[in-house]
């Protein structure tokens, strides 16, 4: 701490060559220019210019300070307590500031107890068996009130935007304001209020939407400063809509703003989780109805279906009986259609048996178009219809079929008939597949491709990855 002392002393003599004149006029020291220096330590230090000399701007406690190396020169604002020939005491303030110019220990005899003064001087040791310092001053000013300087400076920096200034001077206000008249004191609160309350707005501005820190803070801030729970409040759920999980900010919303986290929704109100709880119950009693409302409808026409099932494939065969292959194209395709929307299991198993039989092209198109229909039972055969049926369409449409198929059990029996091939053509099938994003259907692609190659990925790329090294590899298969 000595060399930080020392160096700051070198610094401020240094600086003290450009030297300004103020032409008699009158000073306002809150217009003083002043700098931020670090010192080597670390710390931080302010320098301000006061008649053409540089500063250390500083509290009062400076006066009384232990083991002072060397002279120092301070400025600092302080009350005025009285003056006995040459000694200025302060108030609340133990120490000795000497002041030898007469003229302003005349002035300092009208001074009151209690106002404001703007001290700058020389810092330095009393003796060299005392270990105290004192002040020996080159000017005293008398200042104006606390509450007119601080609305001054409120106005100041409300106009330059100075946020940190707002909210620095607040807290000097509250200070003040604590030793005020009476009669001062709801000014003061007002005047305080404003300070953080415009201070914060400006910073309020600066937080970036994705701050969650930043937003915490502020909310802290109105809290402690302003009492805006409504603020802090406001902060609080920016900071939860950026990080759910905030630990601090989850504690203040479950503890005082009553808000309770749901899964996938994020933050509410009881009151809002209440509604929300019964809009699920009524969106859910409503799917439900809608579910049961179609599996009736669905039975409905089962039965319909299942009543006229000998009259319509009596009808499909009969189309079927000509050598016109276009009419045969189009018998093939109304029956696929028929199958593909029946709601009876069986009428698809016997369409799929016709189709089978039938060495059509329009057959296999045909197959692939019953493995859409809505019942799982209908499309498990379909697909070992297709796998049976083998060829580049077949199994291209078997294929397209797994990749988009969203239950396990049809999947599975799909797989299990291309693992029954054993050939190339299945494997490309089922590389084809993988990128299924229903987890029960590929899954059973996964275990199948396991089950041919003998090998043990997890991952679709590393899948992938092992196809493009193989695929052209004539014992990519291994025996079984």
């Amino acid at each position: 701490m000595k060399l930080a002392h020392l160096h700051l002393i070198l610094l401020l003599l240094a600086l003290s060559n450009s030297a300004f004149a103020l032409g008699g006029e009158e000073i306002n020291v809150d217009n003083l220019d002043r700098a931020k220096i670090t010192l080597p330590d670390g710390t931080e230090a302010t320098v301000v210019k006061y008649l053409g000399e540089k500063f250390r701007e500083t509290t009062p406690e400076v006066i009384g300070q232990k083991n002072l190396v060397a002279p120092e020169p301070v400025c600092f604002e302080a009350k005025f307590e009285s003056i006995e020939k040459n000694v200025v005491k302060l108030l609340g303030q133990p120490g000795r500031v000497v002041i030898n110019d007469l003229a302003k220990q005349k002035e300092l005899q009208k001074t009151m107890r209690g106002d404001n003064i703007w001290i700058c001087g020389n810092l330095h040791p009393i003796g060299d068996n005392v270990p105290d310092a004192e002040l020996t001053a080159n000017d005293i000013l008398k200042l104006d009130g606390d509450y007119k300087r601080g609305d001054q400076l409120y106005s100041r920096y409300l106009t330059a935007k100075n946020a940190q200034g707002l909210l620095e001077l607040g807290d000097k206000l509250t200070k003040q304001a604590a030793i005020a008249n009476m009669n001062d004191q709801a000014k003061f609160g007002t005047l305080i209020q404003n300070c953080y309350k415009e201070g914060l707005k400006l910073n309020e501005a600066k937080v970036a939407n994705n701050d969650a820190e930043g937003w915490y803070r502020l909310g802290l801030q109105y809290e402690t400063l302003t009492h805006n729970r409504a603020k802090r409040d406001f902060c609080i759920k920016k900071v939860l809509a950026i990080d759910p999980n905030h630990p601090m900010a989850s504690g203040i919303a479950i503890n005082e703003m009553g808000l309770v986290h749901v899964e996938n929704k994020g933050w509410m109100t009881a009151a809002e989780n209440q509604r929300y709880k019964e809009e699920q119950t009524e969106q859910i009693k409503q799917q439900q109805a809608i579910v049961e409302a179609a599996r009736k409808e669905r039975e409905r026409l089962r039965e319909i279906t299942q009543r006229d099932r000998p009259q319509m494939l009596a009808g499909f065969r009969l189309a079927l009986r000509t050598d016109d292959p276009l009419k045969v194209d189009g018998a093939v395709a109304s029956l696929a259609e028929a199958a593909q929307k029946t709601p009876d299991p069986e009428f698809g198993r016997q369409v799929l048996d016709l189709l089978s039989s039938m060495p059509n092209t329009s057959a296999i198109t045909g197959l692939g178009a019953v493995a859409k229909n809505e019942e799982a039972e209908v499309r498990s055969d379909a697909y070992e219809a297709l796998a049976s049926r083998g060829g580049d369409l077949a199994l291209q449409l078997l294929g397209n079929c797994l990749l988009e198929e969203a239950e396990g059990v049809p999947a599975k029996t799909g797989v299990a008939a291309l693992i029954h091939r054993r050939d190339k053509a299945a494997l490309e099938v089922l590389i084809k597949a993988l990128p299924n994003k229903h987890q029960p259907a590929q899954r059973e692609v996964v275990e199948g491709l396991r089950q041919l190659t003998k090998q043990t990925f997890n991952e679709n790329a590393a899948w992938q990855k092992w196809w493009e090294a193989n695929k052209n590899n004539p014992g990519v298969l291994p025996a079984p």
